[in-house]
């Protein structure tokens, strides 16, 4: 994964220092549900963190998650008036991390990500003010196009992890295995496995991209970067002919300085083209 890339609309906003803590904290409780528990297996983990939830919601004791990152969630909870689901809510899908993921299919695809990854932006966007319910619908398009580049562009990682974020309906249309992928062939079926993921991702970003246009001032520059960025890494991939195995994909000076250049002066996605 290039270390570089951004996973998220609000990645590199310079919040200031109460608003940051926040974000710190939010960063913290999604690194500890998805790296940090001690878990044997999926099963293990999903009937552990509904416990938790439970246990949560009722104000109840519990020995999972560490009492100084709890403390701060309720703090920047009450702290900032959000709603605590967008926090616990992540619990009902964390499991996922705990055991090897196989997707069925599209539909599958975004309930995962708008449970996992899209409650995690809203509460970035509820500090940009910008986490109204038609905005959440942007925010939904925009963390599929991002959670789509990072899957591909982490595609051998997460495969050897036993991780598939490709629609297993995708693959079985394009008479492409796990294997192959895993193996890293570059068959002209793989490409077009690919194909249509970045199809996915240019898609959602299209569907997203008004929500830049109703960001205050001072976060706009940067959602829109980070938008551009990722549009970027997608360019790359074509050009690459979908190689994402070979070496990793990093964007040059040169197109990181265009990317800068189109943030600040407005024109859109298209011209980001290297």
């Amino acid at each position: 994964m290039p270390k570089k890339y951004q996973n998220g609309p609000f990645e590199h906003v310079s919040w200031p220092a109460e608003k940051k803590e926040a974000i710190e904290v939010f960063e913290q409780w999604h690194d500890f549900l998805a790296n940090k528990c001690r878990f044997s297996s999926s099963e293990e983990a999903q009937k552990a963190f509904a416990d938790v939830k439970a246990q949560l919601q009722n104000n109840d004791d519990q020995d999972l998650i560490p009492s100084v990152l709890l403390t701060q969630v309720r703090k920047a909870i009450a702290t900032h008036d959000l709603p605590s689901e967008w926090l616990f809510g992540q619990l009902d899908v964390a499991h996922h991390f705990y055991g090897p993921v196989q997707i069925k299919d599209a539909k599958e695809l975004k309930s995962f990500i708008t449970r996992w990854e899209a409650p995690h932006a809203y509460l970035s966007a509820k500090l940009a003010d910008a986490a109204y319910t038609w905005q959440r619908k942007l925010i939904d398009e925009l963390t599929m196009g991002f959670f789509v580049v990072d899957m591909l562009l982490r595609l051998p990682e997460y495969l050897e992890k036993g991780r598939v974020f490709v629609p297993l309906s995708e693959l079985e249309h394009a008479n492409v295995s796990v294997q192959q992928l895993k193996q890293g062939e570059r068959t002209d079926a793989v490409q077009r496995l690919l194909w249509k993921q970045t199809i996915r991702a240019r898609d959602a970003f299209a569907q997203g991209q008004p929500l830049v246009r109703e960001l205050e001032r001072k976060y706009r520059g940067t959602v829109k970067k980070n938008w551009l960025t990722a549009l970027e890494y997608i360019n790359e991939i074509e050009k690459r002919k979908y190689d994402v195995w070979s070496i990793p994909i990093e964007l040059s000076t040169k197109q990181r300085f265009q990317i800068f250049v189109l943030s600040v002066i407005g024109r859109g996605a298209s011209k980001a083209r290297g």
